[in-house]
């Protein structure tokens, strides 16, 4: 049995059941005064509209009433909503309608484009419209309203949009600003006359360290001269200048060195 109500032009009134037919309910529900006409087959999971235009929020009301009926609370809810509170300023969180436990919206068996208006999703992805059973062509439209915000600011309007695109060159207001090679200059040039403390970190091949005590060469480099022995054993040395001034602890860039065995 199909419980069932399409007079054309029906006024909305609650649909009316007798006891023996409650049993039945769960099976195909299907009526036309509802807030958008729908049919729901609980078994197969699938809210197939009589309409090609709705909003996901008409479908999510529809399978609400469906629930109230009988004991339709026994089968997996449809959906869960989030958003939609009022914030003040007559301003909307955004509702979002997520299908829930494989339900899916179903379109007319007919050739048409389908319109659903709103934020429908399905929970961990997904497509919420599933294919007719018939062979039919179904153009589906999923426009999302976009939700715009003010924010009153004071002062001067501004560029607009328009004219941001439209602004052809840009240049520096000011004259003063350091070249790349003034930049170097005070990265790699840094006076360190006045150190405190220097030396050359040094990781060795065998993964043991030590720190070699260095004097200064010139203002911005320091030396240590080797012995015999210094550089044992052959293999790829790592070394870094570390100095220390008023101003804090300055490291250099890491060099490699490759020390080779003697020839014998």
């Amino acid at each position: 049995m199909r419980v069932s109500q399409r007079a054309a032009g029906m006024p909305a009134q609650p649909l009316a059941l007798h006891a023996a037919d409650v049993a039945e309910v769960d099976r195909v529900f299907a009526r036309s005064d509802a807030r958008v006409p729908i049919t729901i087959d609980p078994a197969a999971r699938r809210l197939v509209l009589d309409s090609a235009a709705v909003t996901a929020q008409d479908i999510d009301h529809a399978w609400a009433d469906w629930m109230l009926l009988g004991d339709n609370r026994k089968y997996p809810p449809a959906f869960t909503s989030a958003g939609g509170d009022d914030h003040g300023g007559a301003l909307y969180i955004p509702a979002y309608n997520l299908l829930e436990n494989d339900w899916r919206v179903g379109p007319m068996e007919s050739a048409h484009d389908l319109t659903i208006t709103g934020k429908l999703f399905v929970r961990g992805g997904g497509v919420p419209v599933f294919n007719t059973l018939g062979t039919y062509q179904i153009n589906v439209n999923c426009p999302v309203p976009v939700q715009a915000q003010g924010i009153a600011t004071s002062g001067g309007a501004g560029a607009t949009a328009a004219e941001g695109w439209a602004y052809g060159s840009r240049t520096l207001t000011s004259t003063d600003c350091p070249t790349a090679s003034a930049i170097a200059d005070a990265v790699w040039s840094r006076d360190i006359g006045t150190a405190t403390a220097r030396c050359i970190e040094v990781g060795k091949p065998d993964g043991t360290t030590a720190s070699w005590a260095a004097v200064a060469s010139g203002t911005h480099s320091i030396r240590f001269d080797t012995l015999a022995g210094t550089l044992a054993p052959a293999g790829k040395w790592r070394l870094q200048a570390r100095v220390t001034t008023p101003a804090g602890v300055w490291r250099g860039a890491t060099a490699e060195l490759v020390v080779c065995a003697a020839f014998g």
